[in-house]
């Protein structure tokens, strides 16, 4: 063997640990990418939520006066408005596997969706 042999072997050697640590560099950044990705979603969502429930907190309350004011009362504007969230709760515990499947079965094509975007 010649001196020119171990040379080669070394650089080769040395390209194929560069290239893993390339890769693992630019896996590193994929999943950091996707990460901030999946977050900024995440935070938009629940400042989303945060707002509309502001908002619908304050419509029924709104809408309890109102409701005060048509019916000439203190308080049976917000009984009625009670007693309405009250039959949706009853109908959201009676229905609840019916609506946990359909939510599980959008969120799971939300992710996929938030997949393709990523990837694409």
């Amino acid at each position: 063997m010649t001196k020119k042999e171990p040379n080669h072997i070394e650089s080769l050697v040395h390209n194929l640990t560069s290239f893993v640590e390339t890769r693992v560099e630019l896996a590193k950044l994929q999943v950091g990418e996707q990460a901030a990705y999946i977050i900024s979603k995440a935070l938009i969502f629940i400042a989303l939520i945060a707002i509309l429930s502001l908002f619908f907190l304050f419509a029924t309350i709104a809408l309890g006066y109102f409701l005060n004011a048509l019916l000439d009362s203190r308080y049976l504007g917000f009984v009625i408005i009670a007693g309405t969230y009250l039959l949706f709760g009853v109908i959201l515990i009676w229905k609840q596997k019916a609506i946990s499947a359909t939510l599980m079965n959008y969120f799971y094509k939300f992710i996929e969706t938030m997949e393709d975007e990523i990837d694409g």
